[in-house]
């Protein structure tokens, strides 16, 4: 579950005087997460989902920007172009292009590996 129905259950099943350790099995969700929604008000939940999704555009953008880079540095410089050399790169790079397509949450850490990666060549 995302979003406003998790933050509207939660809420509700509060109301019905359920414990966190019951609304977490219900939902089959992390206590932790339950604990973070449990005195949240609706624009406190609000500002959060807003704040979330300014990171993932600014991750998004950031990838963005250093794969830009990292093209030009490789046609500027006359290097040996990776992308289609190395097969595993190559699947690699259009793996990550995928993943800016969608809203993924984990780009940041793709970035952070594909950085290290890249390193080795």
């Amino acid at each position: 579950m995302k979003g406003w129905i998790m933050f509207n259950k939660i809420k509700t099943l509060k109301e019905q005087n359920l414990k966190i350790t019951q609304i977490a099995r219900i939902l089959n969700s992390d206590v932790r997460t339950i604990k973070k929604y449990w005195n949240m008000s609706s624009e406190e939940f609000e500002l959060l989902r807003t704040q979330y999704k300014q990171r993932i555009v600014g991750r998004k953008m950031d990838i963005y920007s250093w794969l830009k880079e990292r093209e030009q540095a490789q046609v500027y410089m006359g290097q040996i172009n990776l992308l289609t050399e190395d097969k595993k790169l190559k699947s690699f790079i259009y793996l990550l292009w995928y993943y800016l397509s969608q809203d993924i949450n984990l780009l940041f850490y793709i970035k952070r590996y594909c950085t290290i990666s890249l390193q080795n060549f």
